[in-house]
């Protein structure tokens, strides 16, 4: 049976997470490409470099092919989220500051 309080709460936080995807111009991703923007940043690729497999191992990734993780990734590239990390071999990114929507 469902536990209606504990759903009263995560619809809460549905609506409040929406809310604030939508402040900082999120709405115009997909959910994968949101994912995976979120999942470099928890990484830390706004402080550093951070390999692809590293942001690919999180949790918020656990269900994404490796197919779209790699087209999302290429998504954000185009859109400025995410940018090749300068000094650095391939396959590690950085996130710039000034086109971080989570700076904003």
């Amino acid at each position: 049976m469902t536990d209606t309080a504990g759903l009263a709460e995560l619809a809460e936080l549905r609506v409040a997470l929406h809310e604030m995807e939508g402040s900082l111009g999120l709405h115009d991703m997909t959910r994968n490409e949101r994912d995976v923007l979120c999942a470099f940043q928890y990484a830390g690729a706004e402080k550093g470099p951070v390999s692809s497999e590293a942001a690919k191992s999180s949790d918020l990734l656990s269900s994404v092919s490796h197919a779209t993780f790699h087209r999302s990734l290429r998504s954000l590239l185009e859109k400025g989220y995410v940018q090749l990390a300068p000094d650095h071999r391939a396959k590690h990114y950085v996130i710039p500051s000034e086109a971080s929507p989570c700076a904003r």
